[in-house]
């Protein structure tokens, strides 16, 4: 693979990232404004904020970009983490074995150190996964600080990723 293959690869994976970040903020701060309570038993309709429980839930996030409920948001989330896990493995192993190579053990540590968040974020999604499953199951005010306690888990691995992918702008 050419320099500049390995370069478009490499700004290809951040404008993944950059997705996979505004996905995860999005849905963190759409589960965060949830009530805790759901005292209708509509799990699904609280989650996507159109319960009567939730009032004006959609009004309470007037910075909204997106029109994607928290069901639909989860659900590209998953994928687009899985895509960008994938091709970062694709694209890493190269990088490393250049790095193995040349004893450019910063190179080798940070692409180490990106699969390591990497996977800290797909444990949180799954934890967000196993808290939604949860709500649905009882609607009950612990699974739903369960799921926002998840969503800020989620929410704090992926800045600390983008803080040290050098603080790129999501919106970008």
């Amino acid at each position: 693979m050419s320099q500049g293959q390995q370069e478009t690869q490499a700004v290809n994976l951040m404008q993944q990232w950059r997705n996979v970040y505004q996905e995860a903020i999005s849905l963190a701060e759409e589960i965060e404004h949830l009530p805790d309570e759901c005292p209708c038993g509509d799990a699904d309709a609280h989650l996507n904020g159109r319960c009567r429980c939730c009032g004006t839930h959609r009004q309470a996030t007037p910075n909204q970009v997106h029109s994607l409920s928290c069901t639909d948001l989860l659900a590209c989330l998953r994928a687009d983490l899985a895509m960008l896990c994938e091709d970062f493995t694709r694209l890493a192993a190269p990088m490393n074995a250049v790095a193995f190579q040349t004893r450019w053990a910063m190179l080798r540590r940070e692409v180490l150190l990106t699969a390591d968040d990497l996977q800290k974020i797909a444990g949180a999604l799954e934890r967000v996964d196993q808290a939604v499953v949860g709500f649905r199951h009882s609607c009950a005010v612990s699974k739903m600080r369960s799921l926002k306690q998840a969503c800020a888990e989620l929410r704090m691995h992926c800045e600390q990723l983008n803080s040290e992918l050098g603080g790129h702008d999501a919106s970008a």
